[in-house]
């Protein structure tokens, strides 16, 4: 069944923040005076957490095409599935205080072989068992 031109319209009234949150990101990404390096804190706000993983795959994309670096912060295990930590353009850092208040960053790699008990676990699952760190221990 194919929608009528009249109802084939996009605009930010009939949008939620979410999208609205993924068309800045392509906008910014692709316009070619966009800029080279950008920070980008809580990727994940507006987004159905299943919709994550796609877009942190597709913005690396979009990256690596166009010449562009971000530095994405998030608390969100769904993004890390985004990631492929096999190519070395992406890359995941584990950002942590130790107990005098000195910001640390360690990079995470793992290797394919990476398994508990015989299993092999997804990026996300290690970092929700803390098995990669970054998880608070003092509140």
């Amino acid at each position: 069944m194919a929608l009528d031109d009249e109802r084939r319209v996009f605009s930010a009234e009939n949008a939620n923040e979410g999208i609205l949150h993924v068309l800045f990101l392509r906008v910014l990404f692709l316009h070619p005076q966009g800029p080279r390096l950008m920070g980008i804190d809580h990727l994940e706000t507006a987004l159905n957490p299943h919709l994550l993983r796609h877009l942190v795959k597709a913005l690396a994309g979009i990256a690596a095409a166009h010449d562009r670096q971000a530095l994405v912060t998030t608390p969100n295990p769904a993004a890390l599935a985004g990631l492929t930590l096999h190519d070395d353009a992406q890359r995941l850092f584990i950002v942590s205080r130790d107990d005098d208040g000195h910001t640390q960053a360690r990079r995470v790699t793992v290797k394919p072989e990476h398994a508990v008990n015989g299993a092999k676990l997804k990026l996300s699952e290690l970092w929700m068992r803390g098995l990669l760190g970054g998880i608070p221990t003092h509140f």
